[in-house]
């Protein structure tokens, strides 16, 4: 028991990381039906600027924050250039996946360079150090600041969604492209500002995470398919299917991992997927025909 409520602490955490990653997907999705492969290199970026600002420059860790959010953001306007350009150009229907994968390994061995990050794997220091017992289970400080930092995330894109005149701007253009254009607002802003946005949340998670383990170039593939597998289980155009599915990911693969032979954790997790799309391929809280 022991062992399983370290596990479930450690998992709700990791799933706060992946509930970023996956609403992340959805602010893209809901204003291009673009499902963003390359969003786990938005979480590897932000990790990577975030150890460039805390160590090497010496920032204090709420100030790289931010910064880590505003250089993420440009990343992901340049980003929507490199998308949308050659899928409206494109008359395949699926050219997004092939533009996305691109744009991921151009972000992985741009940052690996050597003049810049290389292949090395690099600590991020954590915003609050040490630790505290929760019942038999250790909990870092840095758990509960992800907690509570992706917490507030959540509820802030929730507010500029619903309070803001660019929020609402933005949920127009994801309901009809159209009808958008015809009221006056700027389409292609509102998408360039959703891959934004998106790259910044990521960006943000990226830095939270990297406390817990090491940044690298190679470090956005698996956190970003998990993110995925996120988003595929809470249901794509779902905030709330975001938050959901990335608790059920980090607790089902940590607790897995503590209870089961090593490798077990990846397998059980994209089984789910399968089973997901086989049974309900719009999430649990997905509306029909957001899966296209």
């Amino acid at each position: 028991m022991a062992v399983f409520w370290q596990a479930l602490v450690s998992g709700i955490a990791v799933g706060a990381i992946y509930a970023l990653i996956a609403l992340g997907f959805n602010i893209i999705f809901q204003t291009t039906r673009i499902i963003n492969f390359a969003q786990g290199e938005f979480v590897m970026v932000g990790a990577l600027v975030g150890y460039s600002l805390t160590v090497v420059l010496g920032w204090p860790m709420p100030v790289s924050l931010i910064g880590v959010a505003l250089i993420s953001a440009v990343v992901g306007a340049v980003t929507e250039r490199l998308v949308m350009l050659p899928v409206q150009r494109s008359t395949y229907r699926y050219s997004w996946i092939i533009t996305t994968l691109a744009v991921a390994i151009i972000l992985r061995n741009l940052m690996g360079t050597p003049w810049l990050y290389g292949r090395e794997d690099y600590r991020v220091p954590p915003l609050v150090p040490g630790a505290f017992f929760l019942g038999p289970a250790v909990v870092v400080y840095q758990q509960v600041i992800i907690l509570g930092i992706a917490a507030i995330l959540l509820v802030l894109v929730e507010v500029f969604y619903q309070r803001t005149f660019l929020g609402k701007a933005i949920r127009a253009t994801a309901f009809n492209y159209d009808v958008a254009g015809l009221m006056g607002i700027p389409v292609p802003t509102m998408i360039r500002a959703s891959f934004a946005i998106s790259a910044a949340v990521s960006g943000i998670a990226g830095v939270l995470v990297a406390p817990l383990i090491f940044a690298n170039v190679s470090m956005g593939i698996l956190i970003g398919l998990k993110g995925f597998v996120a988003i595929i289980i809470g249901g794509l155009g779902s905030p709330r299917g975001a938050v959901i599915g990335g608790l059920i990911v980090g607790v089902l693969d940590t607790t897995v991992r503590a209870l089961a032979p090593e490798g077990w954790g990846n397998f059980i997790v994209f089984g789910v997927l399968a089973v997901m799309l086989l049974i309900r391929p719009t999430g649990l809280f997905g509306k029909p025909g957001a899966q296209h």
